[in-house]
């Protein structure tokens, strides 16, 4: 059980190639692979949506745990998981991370309406796609994300 002190977090992670769309049986084991993760590491998962476009969860977590430290166990033990599972995507992959660069982390179980429009918009901008000219990484995504440390209220 965890205690009263627990924190929910929603995170949110984007395929880092448009044409790895998450449907099908990628869809489906998404969240049981996630529920997996949870147990290992001794989180409780809330909620799961799986959109073509992005991954999003709630997880409760101690308050010791750092959202960096969830995220980054997340996105790389899917990514191990989708890239050992499904061949063609380890094939279009040359990396070992099926993710984009960055997340999204939101403190608060806050799941954003399902508009493509706002995963897109928040993604952290970084190697090939081009910033959004004079904006700052927290200006085009004033959500808390890879750069930005989670504000303790």
């Amino acid at each position: 059980m965890f205690p009263d002190s627990a924190l929910s977090y929603t995170g949110l992670l984007i395929p880092r190639f448009p044409s790895h769309q998450l449907i099908g049986d990628l869809a489906e084991y998404l969240p049981q692979w996630l529920q997996q993760i949870c147990v290992s590491y001794g989180w409780r998962l809330e909620f799961t949506t799986v959109l073509p476009d992005y991954f999003q969860w709630v997880l409760i977590v101690a308050p010791s745990v750092p959202p960096g430290y969830f995220m980054q166990a997340v996105r790389s033990e899917t990514s191990k998981l989708i890239l050992s599972n499904f061949g063609h995507i380890k094939r279009e992959n040359l990396s070992d991370d099926f993710w984009a660069p960055g997340y999204l982390v939101v403190l608060g179980a806050r799941p954003h309406p399902k508009d493509k429009n706002l995963a897109i918009e928040c993604q952290i901008l970084t190697g090939t796609n081009e910033k959004k000219e004079g904006l700052s990484d927290e200006a085009v995504c004033p959500i808390i994300s890879s750069n930005n440390p989670v504000p303790v209220e």
